[in-house]
């Protein structure tokens, strides 16, 4: 992991709430994160009757998460606030309780997903088993549309 002062690994208290975050970036600009795994967040899957995340970045505006792995989190395996640059790709998510792949949308996480004019990334994940769906992703990224895999809890078409 490049950049490690910005990730963290902790019980995240926000102005929304509380969740377990196994790994939190606020603004990734840059840098390599790989080979991680995120897995059965929270001893009981929940604090404060919230889900857990496994992997969750606020402004995802540059650098690269590839060969990561979510599974088996009360929440989301993935969750991304706004992604306009940077590359994720070569990530696994499985059987989470929510959704393998959220990027954007409403809820104590809101954000745009993929803006409009973007340079973004995303291609070659996999999402399997998780109970809501694959990929929940507002907008469309600049490459890797069609590239990704999965199933269970359906998909949007990524």
């Amino acid at each position: 992991m490049s950049d490690q002062s910005t990730i963290c690994h902790e019980q995240e208290s926000s102005p929304w709430t509380d969740h377990f975050i196994d790994f939190h970036v606020n603004n990734f600009n840059g840098g390599t994160v790989s080979g991680n795994t995120a897995s059965s967040n929270g001893s009981d899957g929940t604090i404060s009757g919230n889900p857990s995340l496994g992997f969750y970045v606020k402004n995802f505006n540059g650098g690269t998460f590839s060969g990561n792995t979510a599974s088996g989190n009360s929440g989301d395996g993935f969750l991304v606030n706004t992604f306009p640059g940077g590359t994720l790709s070569g990530n696994t998510a499985t059987s989470n309780s929510d959704d393998g792949f959220q990027f954007g949308g409403t809820g104590p996480f809101d954000g745009d997903g993929f803006s409009l004019s973007n340079t973004a990334t995303f291609g070659s994940n996999v999402s399997s088993d998780n109970t809501a769906q694959g990929y929940n992703i507002e907008g469309t990224p600049q490459t890797g549309k069609d590239t990704n895999t999965g199933n269970g809890g359906g998909n949007n078409n990524f």
